[in-house]
């Protein structure tokens, strides 16, 4: 099977190698403080010997990660049936909404009703804001695609790799770490140029609380934001531009990231 990850905003998964090229040589601990999709952690997982731990503070994210790794042979069946009558029994837009909804008003299982909300609606605004609107994977002619499977072992496999999850404020997970010679911590904050909002109220004092934590603790940090005039007037002789690069990938995207370090 392959790594799936959520699709969620500020997904780094095409951005690891750059992300890789500036981690230490060692480290026993890697702590992903703003998990998101946790692209950052399987990958590290997948590479090191060491123990990945995901924080966010989406608990919608954090229980959808969860249900995938603690899923049992009934949640799976009950998903694989679903999709499969959408796949072969329901071949326009109308009726697969209405089997949707009927479905999920038969539903016991607060588990199938939630996955059915993430994944048969538009799965960032439901985990974000709260939306739930049926949003199949319908082609133009208004026929279901029945390439366009929901990949749920896959993602079952991906995050039960991840050793622990946690729902926590991110200056309660750096405070836990702050000693730890041998843990290294990445940040990846929200961003503070984008009208999203993460459903998060990160602002700028919070990134000076967070360089002024790199400069006084011993785990090493890294952190991984948009680049920008504030982040580049913080860099001293504690904390070191390591890279600027572009997000090549997305063509009509001209931000630049950038990776800081403490080490």
């Amino acid at each position: 099977m392959k790594n799936r990850f959520i699709p969620y905003f500020g997904n780094k998964r095409k951005e690891f190698d750059n992300i890789d090229k500036q981690l230490p040589h060692s480290f026993d601990v890697f702590v992903d403080v703003f998990g998101g999709s946790g692209s950052v952690s399987i990958n590290v997982k997948d590479k090191y010997n060491c123990n990945v731990f995901y924080n966010d503070t989406n608990q919608k994210l954090i229980r959808l990660i969860n249900i995938f790794r603690n899923a049992d042979d009934n949640l799976i069946k009950n998903i694989e049936e679903f999709n499969y009558n959408l796949i072969y029994k329901h071949k326009n837009i109308e009726e697969g909404k209405k089997y949707l909804d009927n479905l999920y008003n038969s539903l016991k299982h607060d588990d199938m009703k939630f996955i059915m909300k993430c994944f048969f609606s538009k799965l960032q605004l439901y985990l974000i804001q709260n939306i739930k609107i049926w949003q199949l994977p319908f082609n133009k002619k208004g026929f279901y695609n029945s390439p366009s499977k929901i990949y749920f072992d896959d993602y079952i496999n991906t995050y039960s790799k991840i050793d622990e999850i946690t729902n926590k404020d991110y200056k309660e997970v750096l405070e836990k770490y702050k000693n730890d010679e041998n843990t290294v911590l990445y940040l990846d904050p929200p961003y503070l140029t984008k009208k999203i909002t993460y459903g998060s109220s990160f602002n700028q004092k919070d990134i000076d609380y967070i360089i002024d934590f790199m400069k006084n603790c011993n785990c090493k940090i890294l952190i991984n934001p948009n680049f920008d005039e504030y982040y580049n007037n913080k860099i001293d002789d504690r904390i070191f531009l390591k890279e600027v690069y572009n997000k090549k990938y997305e063509s009509r995207n001209k931000d630049n990231h950038c990776i800081i370090t403490n080490y």
